[in-house]
């Protein structure tokens, strides 16, 4: 089975090249290849990713730039590929060692996969405030559908499979890989944890940055939520429980100034309720609330 390496990416040239470093010394017993899909960098990326053009196996860059977001780098990333299945992973991470391997032989045999990530190689400690987060397990939604997820940068996905769901969706500017997760899984497979495949996932390192993606991701799970929605009548609408939510971050105050790490987690917290908030009011309904 020919696997495709699939690396959306965007002014990416200061970390592209440890990604690239990482996969020249993966191995493959069948024909693989890693297309580069370029979403309109103006810095090198392209220069440095055609440095490791000899070095990894049918290497090359595709033009993504006609649309900004990773949903449709990824997509025009898929369409360039020849492989029977595709594993992603984002420009930023780096792949572990055997993570090639593992990833292949998962995909052999199951249509939709993920790997683990590992948060410790690339991160300073104060910023591992979710270290444990699909390193042993896949999450799995709160809400309506109930089904497991994972990161966009972690999933592995049979062409066929892929191409039958519409790849991923082009409208959500975030969680566009939780939606994938939901509306791959409705169609039928499960999403299956591949624990020997590892990817080091880069976190933000600033305060600014930290908050920017909990807001942002909260905004965009509301708008996954909102599409699901119809398919259930349990009520799970309500702002009882976000209200309760912002006494607990509160209570977080007293112990997290002080510190590094507590004041990491206290800016995601804010960060998280506000999106939550902001994506309710784009949506005209309350944010989702676990069962």
């Amino acid at each position: 089975m020919k696997l495709s390496v699939v690396i959306p990416c965007y002014n990416a040239a200061g970390v592209i090249g440890f990604q690239l470093e990482a996969l020249a010394c993966q191995s493959w017993t069948d024909e693989w290849e890693v297309i580069v899909a370029d979403n309109g960098s103006t810095d090198d990326t392209v220069s440095v990713v055609n440095q490791y053009v000899d070095r990894i196996p049918h290497l090359r860059v595709v033009d993504a730039s006609a649309q900004r977001g990773p949903s449709y780098a990824r997509n025009i990333g898929v369409c360039a590929a020849t492989g029977e299945a595709v594993a992603f992973c984002d420009a930023d991470d780096e792949v572990a060692p055997g993570w090639l391997a593992a990833m292949g032989k998962a995909l052999a045999v199951k249509e939709f996969v993920a790997c683990s990530l590992d948060a410790k190689k690339l991160n300073p400690e104060w910023t591992q405030i979710h270290h444990d987060f699909q390193t042993h397990g896949l999450g799995k939604l709160e809400w309506y559908p109930y089904l497991p997820h994972a990161g966009g940068s972690s999933l592995g996905v049979r062409r066929s499979l892929f191409e039958a769901v519409g790849g991923f969706d082009t409208t959500l500017r975030y969680c566009e890989d939780t939606d994938f997760c939901c509306k791959t899984q409705l169609s039928g497979p499960t999403l299956q944890f591949v624990p020997d495949a590892v990817l080091h996932v880069r976190f933000q390192t600033s305060y600014r940055g930290l908050y920017r993606q909990a807001r942002n991701w909260a905004k965009g799970s509301v708008a996954v939520f909102a599409r699901y929605r119809v398919r259930t009548n349990r009520g799970l609408w309500r702002w009882g429980p976000y209200w309760r939510q912002w006494k607990s971050v509160a209570g977080m105050l007293p112990g997290s100034i002080g510190h590094a790490k507590g004041r990491a987690r206290l800016i995601w917290q804010l960060g998280w309720q506000i999106g939550l908030f902001m994506g309710s009011m784009k949506q005209r309904m309350p944010p989702p609330a676990a069962e």
